[in-house]
């Protein structure tokens, strides 16, 4: 990537010059199978003259639930699949979401397959169906949340709880238990409250970690990228500073010590401070050149996080275990 950087050196107390970067409905089938019936003394019987003589038989059909038979079965479905999906959206950690979502998946799978043998009363086919279609629904994303890493491969924080539920598939549950509510039959299935998907940012110019900042040297950070971004001089493996710069925005820091250092910087979405790093959308850039600030001048880069026509200075993607810590 052409970012853009400048660079200018002067005796401590002159002017400093800048120096720039850049970066069922089922059908079951019966089938019929016509059968030759043999008479006494081995003559076959006709068909046509057997089903004269026998009157005709036909299967008797399931019959359809009273609307309060109705009603006690789906409270009794109901209920643990309830009591499953509160301990899904009460979990803090993912550890304990992905055994909730796992129980509440085996959960839904049970109740739908209970309820795909009743009958509901007539006029509620229509609904009944759209709840075992809800509730299986649920069931393929809760499997598929469990199956998923606990973090975008991109990132070095992992995704919180609350995004993790955010992106389960409970709007056909939710507006099948509704429906059902308006035509009379609670469910005992409360609707899921949906969460937002965290976007959690620190302040424009919040150090996360401030390091020793009595020098001459000062460090000139535009981001003008479509994403906010999180930079630091490191020494080797180990972080000397690092400052969150939202998108859209210019932050100057000032007091950098004499030395050579190595810039690194990382962007994408919700901020996690206590992973000290994104959850979403991920990337992580070192500098290709160093950034040198010599004893006794008073020195200043200028870095743009975004691409610039023209601009002298490169980048080199990093996977995210290379970025300082």
């Amino acid at each position: 990537m052409n970012l853009c950087r400048k660079h200018a050196g002067t005796a401590t107390g002159s002017a400093a010059p800048a120096v720039r970067r850049a970066a069922a409905t089922a059908f079951l089938l019966l089938g019929a199978s016509t059968l030759a019936a043999c008479g006494s003394g081995g003559d076959a019987v006709d068909p046509t003259d057997a089903a004269e003589q026998s009157p005709s038989r036909s299967a008797s059909p399931t019959p359809s639930t009273s609307p309060e038979e109705y009603r006690k079965t789906l409270a009794a479905a109901g209920a643990p699949v309830d009591a499953a999906l509160a301990k899904v959206t009460a979990a803090k950690s993912l550890p304990t979401l992905n055994n909730r979502l796992a129980a509440a998946g085996r959960v839904a799978a049970e109740t739908a397959a209970k309820l795909d043998e009743v009958r509901p009363p007539n006029g509620e086919e229509s609904a009944h169906l759209e709840l075992l279609a809800g509730l299986q629904s649920f069931q393929v994303s809760a499997e598929s949340a469990v199956a998923s890493p606990a973090r975008d491969n991109s990132c070095r924080a992992a995704v919180p709880p609350s995004s993790v539920v955010a992106n389960l598939d409970v709007a056909s549950l939710n507006q099948a238990v509704r429906s059902l509510e308006t035509r009379g039959y609670d469910t005992g299935i409360h609707p899921v409250a949906v969460p937002n998907v965290s976007s959690r940012r620190l302040r424009h110019g919040q150090f996360v970690r401030s390091g020793s900042r009595t020098g001459n040297g000062t460090l000139v950070i535009d981001n003008g990228g479509d994403t906010d971004a999180f930079v630091a001089f490191a020494t080797g493996k180990s972080q000397t500073f690092s400052v969150y710069v939202r998108k859209g925005g210019t932050f100057t820091v000032h007091g950098i010590r004499f030395g050579t250092y190595s810039g690194y910087f990382a962007t994408g979405e919700d901020f996690d401070s206590r992973a000290k790093g994104f959850t979403r959308n991920c990337g992580f850039e070192k500098f290709d050149e160093p950034f040198s600030y010599p004893s006794g001048y008073q020195s200043t880069f200028t870095i743009t996080l975004h691409t610039v026509v023209g601009g002298d200075a490169s980048t080199t993607e990093l996977d995210p275990s290379q970025f300082p810590s």
